[in-house]
């Protein structure tokens, strides 16, 4: 069964604002209550994915709808707790 996904998309820069390439970009969807995610009639405790950026620095990853994620980037040390909003696509900067 197909679920709602939103692209959550950003570009990963070093101190210089130069693009960083082939950096992994990791998204594990959580439940803060300690239960599963309900997506579709499926529970998923923890759903971890890994995208890597291209050569200007880009990424994307397709997330489930109204979830709460942990977007890490341990190449800038960059982890920061998100909820994914119910639209086909965003910014990390806009969350």
């Amino acid at each position: 069964m197909a679920f709602p996904t939103c692209v959550v998309n950003g570009t990963v820069l070093n101190a210089d604002s130069s693009p960083l390439f082939d950096v992994a970009v990791r998204a594990r969807i959580i439940d803060p209550g300690g239960g599963a995610t309900f997506i579709g009639t499926a529970a998923v405790s923890t759903l971890s994915l890994v995208t890597r950026t291209d050569e200007n620095g880009i990424w994307s990853i397709a997330l489930p709808r109204e979830v709460e994620a942990i977007i890490t980037i341990d190449e800038v040390d960059y982890t920061r707790q998100v909820t994914i909003p119910d639209q086909s696509s965003v910014n990390l900067s806009e969350l």
